[in-house]
């Protein structure tokens, strides 16, 4: 009699064992199930993969002529996740391939298959200016010809994406424009002629510095030569001067930041620099944009900022 009574008592309790087992798993799956019915509904809520999808990019902007020494350094940080890879014109260099610095460039971001290549050069030629004029720059066949190589060349060196640097440089002839200024008419010529290229060809991917929008009767150039790209990146936002940055004409969707590893630069101390860990604690200034851009500007600088993101490379910005 005493068997049979032991004998009940752990059958009832192995049918609440899996009475409690089933009632808890019904609860989570309800859980989830609310939760992927909550996303699908356009919740808030975020997996690791959303995130990590919605993070800003962060670029390192590395110029040719700078060597890989830098660059090797940033991206073994772990945090850049594309690097900005700028020449000049092709007009002004056709085959890069010769210059030791930009192979030897390419093969560090071999080693770093996760980050994404921009290759970029400047829209205008700014050296070898015999096939080039300032009339070309309301030619749209002009700009055909720069979208399609620079998408031809960064298809030969495995480059993810493409961009072209509209500011004219060195003995270019748009430099005759006063401040970058051009009268309405010739804006609207140079922006048609871009639109008419784009039109045939599609828009790079990023475009710099951002669109300057005026009202006056005489119009930026930038303003124009935004419609070549998809994204702008902003130089305006270089220096941590709070009335640049926020200049409501100059849209952009990367934030352009000029780090260095003092705050100050003696040449323009009312315009200082961003430091490595500044940029990266002062989220607010990004995380809601696209994207980040660190220009180092010299080599010198280049070498110890990229010290200084090694050093801290541990730190991973993401969007709030």
């Amino acid at each position: 009699m005493n068997n049979l009574k032991i004998t009940l008592i752990k059958f009832k309790m192995v049918v609440l064992i899996f009475f409690a087992v089933g009632l808890i798993t019904g609860i989570i799956t309800s859980c989830f199930s609310n939760d992927a019915q909550s996303d699908t509904n356009g919740s808030t809520k975020e997996t690791v993969s959303s995130v990590m999808e919605k993070r800003p990019m962060i670029i390192w902007f590395q110029d040719i002529e700078t060597g890989p020494e830098a660059l090797d350094l940033a991206i073994s940080s772990g945090l850049f996740s594309h690097v900005l890879l700028e020449g000049v014109n092709y007009l002004d260099r056709q085959n890069y391939y010769t210059v030791p610095k930009f192979r030897q460039s390419l093969e560090v971001l071999r080693k770093h298959k996760d980050v994404k290549i921009i290759w970029c050069r400047w829209l205008y030629p700014g050296h070898k200016l015999d096939n080039f004029k300032f009339e070309d720059a309301f030619d749209a066949n002009y700009y055909v010809r720069q979208i399609r190589r620079i998408r031809e060349e960064a298809k030969l060196m495995g480059a993810d994406f493409v961009a072209f640097d509209v500011e004219p440089y060195v003995k270019c002839p748009l430099l005759a424009l006063p401040n970058r200024r051009i009268p309405e008419a010739k804006s609207n010529a140079i922006r048609d002629a871009i639109r008419t290229a784009v039109q045939s060809e599609g828009k790079v991917d990023f475009v710099l510095p951002a669109p300057f929008i005026c009202q006056a009767s005489l119009k930026h150039l930038y303003e124009a030569t935004s419609e070549i790209g998809e994204d702008a990146i902003a130089e305006h936002t270089y220096r941590d001067v709070p009335k640049m940055r926020n200049d409501k004409r100059r849209p952009y969707d990367i934030f352009g930041a000029f780090v260095s590893v003092t705050k100050t630069d003696p040449n323009n101390p009312d315009t200082p620099f961003f430091t490595p860990r500044e940029i990266l604690e002062r989220q607010e200034l990004w995380s809601h944009k696209k994207g980040l851009l660190i220009f180092t500007g010299l080599y010198d600088n280049s070498i110890s900022v990229a010290r200084e993101f090694s050093k801290i490379g541990s730190v991973r910005p993401v969007k709030d």
